[in-house]
Order: C-alpha cells, then sequence, then structure tokens
C-alpha cells in the first residue's frame, strides 16, 4: 500500500470523513495552496471544502498563510501535530505524569487505538510532506485570532537552537499540548527556557507539573505579580518575537490579537526587557513550596468534612491543577462534581481562574509570598 493510501486510509480511521482527507493530503503534498487551487484539485462545492477544512483545523492539523494579502492553506508540522492529538487524547484519560520518552499507555483500548493511530499518521504525514513554517515567511506578522497566534508561537519555537524567553499572564494562549510537544522536542536537543509568570501559572498548572518542569526538564521559571507584568512575549534566539496584544489597551498602531516579526530592533528591544521582569520575579522553586506548605495546612483542616475520595479530589486539584482527571477516573457524575465544588468552593478550598478553570484555592497572595520570601532571606 503505497503512503497516499495509507494516509486517507488512517484518516478515516480516525474519524474523519473522505473529503477531509483527501484535503489534508493535497495540503500535505503540494501546499500552501490558496482555496481556488483546492477548489479545483477536489473538485469540490465551496460549503463542502468549507466543511473539510473546518474539521481539520478544529484538530489543529491545517493553518493559514497569506501570500499578497490572499490566504492559503496548509498542513502543520505533521509530527507535532499528530503528537499533540495523541497528548490531548492521553490528558483527557489520565493524569499520569511524565518527562521524557515515551508516553504512558491508558487501561482505555479505545484512547490506544486511537493514539496508535496518531503516531502512525505522523509517520506516513512526514514522508508525504513539503515543510511549511508560515511564520518565517513574514518579516511581520499581524495574528487575528487566538488560535492563529498560539500557531504561529508553536512554529517560531520549532525552530530555537539556543533559548526561549517568555513573559506571560492569564488569560493564555489555546494549544497547550501543541505548544508542549513543540517545546519539549527542542528542549531535549538543549535548547534552554527561561520564563516569568503569574501566580495563577502555577496554581493551574499543578504542583507536581512544575515540580517536574523545574527538576526533570530544568526550565528556569520565576514567578510575579500579574499587575506587575506588562508585557506579553516570548523571543526565540534573538531572532523572532511573538507579542501579545493587550485587549484592554487599544493602541492604533497594531492590529489583531499579537505580532509575530523578525525585525531586528522590534526582536532586541523585547529581549532586552527580559532581564527586568527576571530579576524582580521569584523563583518557582520558592512558590512551590509555600504553596504545597498552606495547602497541607488546609486540607488538614477539611479532613474532617470529606470522604477519603473527596479528599484525593482536593490533592489532585493541587498536584494537577487544571490537569485533573479524578473525577472522570472515579466515575462521578456532573452532578456530583457540582455538589462537591459547591461545598468546596463555600469553604474556600476551591476556585474558578480567570479561564473558567477549577483550581485549588491557595490561602496565600502575591504579596505574602514576596514577604515570606524576604523573611527567608533576612534570617540567612
Amino acid at each position: 500500500m503505497d503512503d497516499r493510501t495509507r494516509l486517507r486510509r488512517l484518516m478515516e480511521d480516525f474519524g474523519f470523513d473522505r473529503l477531509s482527507a483527501a484535503i489534508y493530503e493535497a495540503l500535505l503534498t503540494c501546499g500552501p495552496l490558496p482555496r481556488r487551487q483546492l477548489l479545483a484539485i477536489l473538485s469540490q462545492s465551496d460549503t463542502r471544502l468549507d466543511r473539510g477544512l473546518a474539521a481539520l483545523q478544529d484538530r489543529k492539523l491545517v493553518s493559514m498563510d497569506y501570500e499578497r494579502f490572499q490566504p492559503r492553506y496548509y498542513a502543520i508540522h505533521p509530527a507535532a501535530a499528530w503528537q499533540a492529538l495523541s497528548t490531548d487524547l492521553l490528558w483527557e484519560t489520565t493524569d499520569t505524569i511524565w518527562s521524557s520518552g515515551v508516553a504512558p499507555e491508558t487501561d482505555d483500548r479505545v484512547v490506544e487505538t486511537r493514539r496508535r493511530t496518531c503516531a502512525d499518521l505522523a509517520s506516513v504525514a512526514a514522508r508525504l510532506s513539503r515543510p511549511h513554517v508560515a511564520a518565517l515567511e513574514h518579516r511581520q506578522w499581524d495574528a487575528d485570532t487566538p488560535q492563529q497566534l498560539a500557531q504561529l508561537v508553536c512554529e517560531i519555537v520549532s525552530t530555537a537552537r539556543h533559548e526561549v524567553l517568555a513573559v506571560s499572564k492569564s488569560p493564555r494562549l489555546p494549544q497547550v499540548s501543541a505548544f508542549w510537544t513543540v517545546l519539549t522536542g527542542r528542549l531535549s536537543a538543549g535548547v534552554h527556557y527561561h520564563r516569568v509568570v503569574d501566580l495563577d501559572e502555577v496554581i493551574a498548572h499543578g504542583l507536581r507539573i512544575v515540580e517536574r518542569d523545574l527538576r526533570e526538564w530544568h526550565i528556569d521559571l520565576r514567578v510575579l505579580e500579574r499587575d506587575r507584568i506588562r508585557h506579553k512575549f516570548y523571543v526565540v534566539d534573538d531572532r523572532l518575537v511573538a507579542v501579545f496584544h493587550e485587549s484592554d489597551r487599544p493602541r492604533r498602531d497594531v492590529r489583531g490579537v499579537g505580532r509575530i516579526s523578525r525585525k531586528h530592533w522590534t526582536v532586541l528591544k523585547y529581549a532586552g526587557r527580559f532581564p527586568f521582569y527576571s530579576r524582580l520575579a521569584i523563583p518557582a522553586d520558592f512558590v512551590v513550596s509555600e504553596l504545597r506548605r498552606v495547602a497541607n495546612v488546609a486540607l488538614q483542616r477539611a479532613r474532617d468534612r470529606f470522604t477519603p475520595d473527596e479528599m484525593g479530589w482536593l490533592e489532585s486539584l493541587i498536584d494537577l491543577g487544571k490537569f485533573s482527571v479524578f473525577h472522570k477516573e472515579a466515575a462521578w457524575s456532573e452532578g456530583r462534581l457540582a455538589e462537591l465544588e459547591a461545598r468546596a468552593g463555600a469553604l474556600g478550598l476551591v476556585r474558578r481562574n480567570i479561564e473558567g478553570d477549577l483550581v485549588f484555592a491557595y490561602p496565600i497572595s502575591d504579596s505574602q509570598l514576596r514577604a515570606r520570601l524576604a523573611e527567608r532571606s533576612a534570617t540567612r
């Protein structure tokens, strides 16, 4: 069986219809392609083409570039795209944490079959693919949507050879699995990652996950008060920068939700801002230790009010944050989860963050963390 036939069969096995598979094949082998060429190649109506493209874009397999202001569709790097899909399937099923190498298997046969299909598709699609990194085709590009900006950030990070600098605060971009897939690939190749974030990110990601990132992936992570973070950006090797536009501070000289730039002075401007944020921020290992300390106190006080499995759920929110699937593994109904959230929320143990995720409500603030750090420094 040749690769084109195998690709179409695997796509259908995964759940795509024949047209979506044909569109994907065309973009892998001939892309980027404008809409009129896709219509000519596939001999389909506008409505059917739109439906097929939407299915591929929803799965983050296809994105859009521009040439002379005309849109062109292209296949996202297949190894990263299908690995991200496989990671999504895993995260939806288990909260097992892994660092590098082969991801763990689940006990769900359906999920494992789909993950094997993802791996097969990554291999076949890579052999057919004509690589296209849209972010490198433009000196400057204003992204129209958060999804487009997230894809462009993944693309510039995928080109990193030495160092990535990042400053971020809530709310963050979508496509967590796609970014993590690209980032860990570069970390495995020896790239250094330095990141300044707000406290909400540490809480949302979970303490065990942050500890893994610090100790096993050697990410240089620091935490700064949200209201002191005035810029959100990624700088890659002093060559590329992604800048996020604040929606609450509209400006006439920018458009869209963010900008990718290769302009040297723009890159250097943001690279020069990173040391300022890094010096102000608190080391993440200290933040994690303090959060765990106050969480343990809160849990100890709550033990008489919750059953052992309910305590396990609270502990999973501490360890895994928004990635906790404890309630799914315990086969709780939506009603039971809602009732437990209401009860724990009334006691000040859980809350919804700015992005709507359910997280543990740590009884400590940014200012208290900074005061604790000052106390520790004074006693040394």
